[in-house]
């Protein structure tokens, strides 16, 4: 089962993210396009084996004054039900870098 390195979740953090479709997320239920933001990470032991890191996903509530609820999302379950709410952009050049041509 693929699992997500450490670099790559940190990488994560402070994304928004969006459901592919409606889910059972174990203690709360997601709504399709209902989206979420990226908190942290957490590292859970198993019996056997390196922890299996997981994206600490706090969701957006649907309604003004409910309160968020927060999922720990393993990688084959992240791919299966949630993407970027939308694409990153590559950051322009630095102006003052090297490709900048001083």
């Amino acid at each position: 089962m693929e699992q997500f390195t450490l670099d790559e979740a940190k990488r994560w953090i402070g994304r928004t993210v969006i459901a592919k479709t409606d889910w059972n997320a174990g203690s709360a239920q997601m709504a399709a396009e209902q989206q979420g933001t990226v908190i942290g990470v957490q590292g859970e032991h198993t019996l056997q084996g390196p922890p299996i890191l997981c994206l600490v996903v706090q969701l957006w509530p649907e309604k003004h004054g409910d309160v968020p609820n927060v999922i720990f999302v393993p990688k084959p379950t992240f791919n299966t039900y949630l993407c970027l709410s939308h694409p990153v952009e590559a950051s322009p050049p630095y102006e003052g870098g090297p490709a900048a041509g001083a």
